[in-house]
């Protein structure tokens, strides 16, 4: 949270255990609910998993394509909100899906 605040990514300290995979896995999915981006590895084994937990679902991916690029038309008309599939959006949903999109390598 502080980190977000900040404007700086939060990275958590390596999972020392190299062979207990499923603790590991366990402990990604809490630090992303910490709002976590990344987590350090001490072992090869471990970057794959790593990697794959901080990816964001195809789902998500499609839903924040289709939510920016609505969102940025109705920003060049001067809206600041907008319904988008039956939900209010506003700024700081778009950025929340801007940012999906960098984690998914699609924006810059």
């Amino acid at each position: 949270m502080y980190c977000h605040a900040a404007d700086v990514v939060g990275m958590d300290t390596p999972f020392i255990n190299i062979k207990d995979t499923e603790g590991l896995r366990k402990e990604l999915e809490m630090l992303k609910q910490f709002g976590f981006k990344g987590k350090f590895a001490i072992h090869p084994t471990q970057i794959e998993v790593i990697q794959k937990a901080f990816l964001p679902d195809p789902k998500e991916v499609d839903y924040s394509k289709r939510l920016v690029e609505s969102f940025e038309k109705a920003m060049e008309g001067g809206k600041a909100a907008i319904v988008f599939e039956g939900n209010m959006v506003d700024i700081a949903a778009y950025k929340r899906g801007v940012n999906i999109l960098k984690r998914a390598g699609l924006r810059k």
